[in-house]
């Protein structure tokens, strides 16, 4: 084999393997986030609240019951923003429009896009609490040194049963590039 031949054999496969690496990373991105949270959405696993629409307030709100909601955020291992609950508890009826903040503030010297992604405890209330309004429906960029407060509006459904009184809704932030990083080198 000539050394021509040789280079032409090493370009086809360095193409083929930025081609293969760049197909995974779409379906990361494209993919596999849209598929997890269409599987939670059906299923209820990983805690994942509902969305609800303006049209779901139209409820009547049980004034005879309290439910504690327990604001919990974290960041992954690798995630250098700082996070959190700016309130930590609330007590609300079931059926009552309620409204908390969360601030997120981008500590390093790049650019960086995170996401947000809630679980619920106890697990079977997810068909229960419904956000109409949440920071992390979407994706978050951020600038060096940016910072945010970020809404998330909810209502907890009157029909969740009599023996819940306490919901926790925590929230991990999660790195997009570092995601797709880890998710490359598990599939290899």
């Amino acid at each position: 084999m000539t050394a021509e031949a040789k280079k032409k054999s090493h370009t086809k496969v360095i193409t083929q393997l930025v081609l293969i690496t760049v197909g995974m990373l779409a379906f990361v991105f494209i993919g596999l986030v849209p598929m997890y949270y269409w599987i939670c959405e059906i299923t209820g696993i990983g805690g994942r609240t509902t969305s609800a629409t303006s049209a779901d307030y139209v409820m009547e709100v049980d004034e005879s019951r309290d439910i504690r909601i327990n604001f919990l955020a974290s960041n992954q291992a690798d995630m250098p923003w700082e996070f959190r609950a700016m309130t930590s508890t609330v007590t609300v009826h079931p059926g009552e429009p309620s409204m908390v903040m969360f601030y997120v503030k981008n500590t390093t010297r790049q650019t960086m896009t995170a996401q947000a992604v809630p679980s619920l405890s106890p697990f079977y209330v997810t068909e229960y609490f419904h956000k109409v309004e949440c920071f992390c429906f979407e994706q978050q960029t951020l600038e060096p040194g940016e910072s945010l407060e970020m809404p998330m509006q909810f209502f907890v459904d009157p029909r969740v049963p009599e023996q819940i009184t306490s919901i926790a809704l925590s929230y991990s932030l999660f790195n997009l590039p570092d995601m797709a990083k880890a998710a490359v080198k598990e599939s290899l």
